[in-house]
């Protein structure tokens, strides 16, 4: 029990950090796309060290308990984002949308990446501090892929998944808040279970490469082609069926209506 009050402090500590560095980004930056930017850099950063403890913690309790923690945060984080999403291929859906130019979808990749790419330090002091059994050492233990089937299986698993999730979290966006945000957390927390065995079931390049890039057992062409190209395909394919899925229904209140993407997007840039 003790290593679970630890973990859940450095948890409810993340969170507080983040909290606080979105709250003074707020207030002190004005420009609408580099305060989206470093938001965008903050959620990454919060998402990726809170999933490095979770796997501490089901690691130590079990998966019932690393999924209850899950289910916990991503509730949390559904009510305390606004525009962030700490995932790349969230960008690129703007952009194929065409809420957003391609320059500013590629900004706030590279936020994330870089979010994402240097948490691990700070993850790392956490543990250094060896404040329970588990946590010791663990710095230093080497990392092993969670890639257990050929390239090809893992990039359909992690592909299907994105675009199941996608769906699912497009299709409940017009619902109330809260039941929103339970249906998208229990469906993420599904889509992980299900390909925990397979890929690890991350559905988010920004996680997989901060906590398994150059990993043994997957160099880093391998891992590029599961967890960013699969995922990045399952969003573009989940963007295809959405839309298409939308254009049917407004079809049938009126046939003039029919269209692939909305107009914002049909006669090219945006806004």
């Amino acid at each position: 029990m003790e290593a679970l009050i630890i973990s859940c402090s450095f948890l409810i500590f993340t969170i507080l950090l983040a909290i606080t560095s979105r709250t003074m980004v707020k207030m002190l930056i004005h420009d609408g796309l580099l305060k989206r930017t470093i938001l965008e850099m903050i959620a990454s950063s919060e998402l990726c060290a809170c999933c490095f403890e979770v796997v501490v913690v089901a690691e130590i309790y079990g998966i019932s308990a690393g999924c209850t923690i899950t289910f916990i945060l991503l509730l949390w984080w559904s009510f305390s984002w606004t525009k962030e999403s700490g995932c790349p291929y969230r960008p690129f859906e703007d952009v194929v949308e065409g809420s957003i130019y391609p320059e500013e979808g590629l900004a706030l990749i590279l936020a994330q990446v870089i979010g994402a790419t240097c948490i691990y330090s700070y993850v790392q002091a956490f543990w250094e501090l060896e404040l329970t059994e588990f946590h010791a050492g663990r710095d230093l233990s080497p990392c092993t892929t969670d890639l257990k089937v050929d390239i090809y299986k893992g990039f359909l698993i992690e592909g299907i998944g994105t675009c199941v999730g996608r769906l699912v979290s497009r299709t409940v966006s017009d619902v109330n808040a809260i039941t929103a945000g339970v249906v998208r957390a229990l469906c993420i927390i599904s889509l992980v279970i299900a390909g925990a065995d397979f890929t690890g079931g991350y559905y988010n390049p920004a996680v997989a490469s901060a906590m398994k890039l150059g990993c043994q057992g997957t160099d880093i062409k391998d891992h590029l082609f599961v967890y960013w190209l699969g995922p990045f395909f399952g969003c573009f394919l989940s963007t295809i069926i959405f839309h298409l899925i939308s254009s049917q229904h407004k079809y049938k209140k009126s046939p003039s209506s029919l269209s692939f993407f909305p107009d914002t997007i049909q006669y090219g840039y945006y806004r």
